[in-house]
């Protein structure tokens, strides 16, 4: 009797009871026989970094009920929803997955795959208002939702960065044999920034209560498992947070004149670098300062994400001719679980030093991987004064 597999594709930026609600439904409701969890590496699609180690991350999922975990590679978890989810999905395919599962203010699936199959074939007139409402200085989310109006289609999907996360995996999912179930999310929202006792607390009222030395509150919305190691390496002052990337950034927007050969930059939005780059306090200061009508802050974060970690226009056509699959690395797996990887057609490793039978294009994607991991080693020296392990002698977890 075949399997039923179900896939998280997610941050855990930290784990919290939300994403442990989410593994759960997958077990209880589904029924699911593995649970498979496609995660970012160090680095995420708000453009910042992840407050763990992916390693601790990884074990912390294997440990919370996933049996597999496996890294979004850095390309697509910085990248825009679309392109993060083509490749999510494209993994979990890859994987053998049956079932995608994820959390949304908005749990209506017909709604979801109304809007997913509308964006599918885009009619002439939707694109044409798409571009004049960009051109008119609103965001993308903003411009797609004022398209959207002038159709029957509900847009109140767009009214989230969950929803529209979720709509993205609807869209990639048409045409393949998945099944996708949204789960709603219980709370004041994805963008509440502060906790809230009302119902699962986001991932980023979390990382802003660790910023405030608030563990306490922190640790209140989080599993046991991902708490302990969370509070572990808080107290070892090993949390990685966007301004710790300051530094490293602000060198690298003075060897450049120009910007718009990385991902997600415009030529506006180069020009707009560098007319105040001598303002540079921070990154996340310096974010806020370059925020206009014509950007959303993640847009930002995300374009300036790529400039330190050198994420270029043709990284992502690298991925593209992947077919946003290039290969499988396992973080993390729960002993007994290997019968996931048997049937995996694309190449497959648990230690970096295993890679072989990459293309070229998935090559490219892997020297960024392990880029980025360097970078974030960096960013932990010089946080707590010790050095860090390369990945080439880090192997993933195999857990009981």
């Amino acid at each position: 009797m075949d399997q039923r597999i179900a896939a998280i594709i997610s941050e855990f930026n930290p784990l919290h009871l939300g994403h442990k609600f989410l593994m759960d439904f997958a077990r209880k409701n589904l029924r699911a026989d593995r649970i498979i969890i496609i995660m970012s590496g160090c680095f995420t699609q708000r453009g910042i970094p992840a407050c763990l180690d992916k390693y601790d991350r990884a074990k912390t999922a294997i440990e919370c009920g996933a049996d597999l975990c496996v890294e979004l590679p850095v390309i697509a978890s910085t990248a825009c929803a679309e392109i993060f989810a083509k490749t999510g999905v494209s993994l979990a395919l890859s994987l053998g997955t049956t079932d995608i599962v994820f959390g949304a203010e908005e749990a209506d699936a017909r709604l979801f795959s109304d809007v997913a199959e509308f964006l599918s074939y885009e009619t002439e007139s939707f694109r044409e208002a798409l571009k004049a409402s960009q051109k008119s200085g609103l965001t993308y989310p903003l411009s797609m939702k004022k398209a959207l109006d002038g159709t029957e289609k509900n847009v109140s999907l767009l009214d989230s960065p969950n929803n529209m996360l979720g709509l993205m995996y609807v869209k990639a999912l048409k045409d393949k044999a998945l099944c996708f179930h949204a789960v709603k999310r219980t709370g004041k929202g994805h963008a509440y920034k502060l906790i809230d006792h009302s119902g699962f607390s986001s991932s980023l009222s979390i990382r802003n209560a660790l910023k405030e030395n608030n563990i306490a509150s922190a640790l209140s919305q989080m599993p046991f498992e991902s708490g302990s190691i969370l509070e572990e390496k808080y107290n070892k002052r090993q949390l990685v947070f966007e301004d710790d990337m300051s530094e490293l950034l602000h060198l690298k927007l003075f060897e450049n004149e120009d910007f718009t050969l990385f991902s997600d930059v415009t030529e506006d939005l180069s020009n707009r670098i560098l007319s105040l780059r001598d303002e540079f306090l921070s990154f996340s200061s310096f974010a806020a300062l370059l925020k206009s009508k014509n950007f959303t802050l993640s847009r930002i974060t995300r374009a300036l994400l790529h400039i330190l970690l050198d994420i270029k226009n043709e990284d992502v056509k690298a991925l593209e001719k992947t077919g946003f699959s290039p290969y499988v690395h396992i973080l993390a797996m729960k002993k007994g679980a290997a019968e996931l990887l048997r049937n995996v057609k694309i190449p497959l490793f648990a230690s970096i030093s295993e890679k072989k039978g990459l293309s070229p294009e998935a090559e490219i994607l892997f020297k960024k991987d392990r880029l980025a991991y360097d970078i974030y080693r960096i960013l932990l020296t010089k946080k707590t004064g010790r050095s860090f392990k390369n990945e080439s002698s880090r192997k993933f977890e195999l857990i009981e």
